[in-house]
């Protein structure tokens, strides 16, 4: 067995073999001095002593205004079976009262919660950054961040790691998210996220892959794999790439993952263990023909500039560009058709359900 420092009511005491700590629990536990030594309730043992050989996993949660949602991904990250973790609220100074109030709560309750009120709003790229700097300043090894309004399943955590284990190439791993509304109701279900997996594909196989990402539609849910379990050590240098240009602007995370797949292996997992929430109450949606949407004009060319920050060869250059000259091919032929027709399908659609 390892190491472990000691925690009691007055911080750290030393480090302890785990063997040594746990038979001192046990030695005490007749009297219940145990509790003195290890800062947990024995009955749960040796078990959870454990956690501290295991490593640690840091978790930003950005939030914004939004106390019933950040209660909820409080409450979905407590119910982690993944337990050796360090959370990081970070308030990107909410205007109500009661988000602080749901922070602090989570703080005092849970020795893993920390909340963080900045005072005064960074911008959501600034908040992301601010709580990778957290994360490092913790000395984690795997960092995730979540989002005040979506939902991890308990097993969220514990099958990113499975994932890398299983996979020891890849630096960052994800399972599958579905859409839900705003009362937590499935209203679509996105392709698995298997198909994102580029693990040991090199030369033209991972240029082929980056092609594809770059024109997968956006409704297909490619935005969500800011929600990878990173590894620190590739997360440092993804994030040593952050500009305020880059990531303030339409499609800026679209362009820093662009940056990190073609660098880093990832492993996703076609297991739906996520929800991302689209602010609406209807209980489905009408995506026949959106699959083909793609960024809209007006986006096209913050989206590029995005892009080359992180394409550093002239091949990866000449891919954006390329990329780019597609998507205004798309608009001036099938685009706009496309999306009238899809628009109109849903509309009749409502209508024939009753909405």
């Amino acid at each position: 067995m390892g190491e472990c420092r000691c925690l009691c009511t007055y911080g750290y005491i030393g480090v302890w073999s785990l063997a040594d700590l746990c038979a001192t629990a046990m030695a005490h536990d007749a009297d219940g001095s145990a509790a003195d030594y290890v800062g947990i309730d024995v009955g749960e043992g040796c078990a959870v002593m454990q956690m501290a050989e295991k490593p640690l996993v840091g978790i930003g949660i950005m939030t914004y205004g939004r106390p019933a949602g950040l209660a909820r991904m409080i409450d979905c990250l407590k119910a982690q079976t993944y337990k050796n973790l360090v959370v990081f609220i970070c308030d990107n100074a909410s205007p109500d009262a009661e988000t602080q109030v749901i922070g602090k709560a989570a703080e005092t309750g849970d020795r893993r919660f920390r909340y963080v009120r900045h005072a005064t709003n960074l911008g959501m790229s600034g908040n992301f950054k601010a709580a990778y700097d957290l994360g490092c300043e913790a000395g984690v090894e795997y960092f995730l961040w979540a989002s005040d309004d979506d939902w991890f399943a308990p097993e969220y955590v514990e099958h990113c790691l499975d994932l890398l284990k299983e996979n020891p190439l890849a630096e960052a791993a994800i399972p599958t998210p579905y859409m839900g509304n705003n009362d937590g109701v499935n209203v679509l279900n996105y392709p698995g996220f298997a198909r994102f997996t580029n693990v040991g594909l090199r030369g033209w196989k991972r240029r082929w892959y980056l092609w594809r990402f770059l024109c997968e539609p956006i409704v297909k849910a490619k935005g969500t794999l800011p929600y990878l379990l990173f590894r620190r050590a590739s997360m440092e240098r993804m994030m040593a790439r952050y500009t305020p240009r880059q990531l303030n602007t339409w499609g800026g995370d679209i362009a820093l993952l662009y940056g990190y797949l073609k660098d880093f292996d990832v492993v996703g997992s076609d297991r739906v263990l996520m929800e991302k929430n689209y602010p609406t109450k209807r209980t489905w949606m009408w995506f026949p023909l959106a699959w083909s949407y793609q960024p809209l004009p007006r986006h096209i060319k913050e989206l590029k500039d995005a892009l080359l920050v992180v394409a550093d060869t002239p091949a990866e250059r000449m891919q954006v560009r390329l990329y780019v000259a597609g998507l205004w091919v798309f608009w001036g032929t099938v685009g706009y058709p496309a999306k009238a027709i899809s628009l109109t399908l849903r509309v009749l659609a409502d209508k024939f359900r009753g909405h």
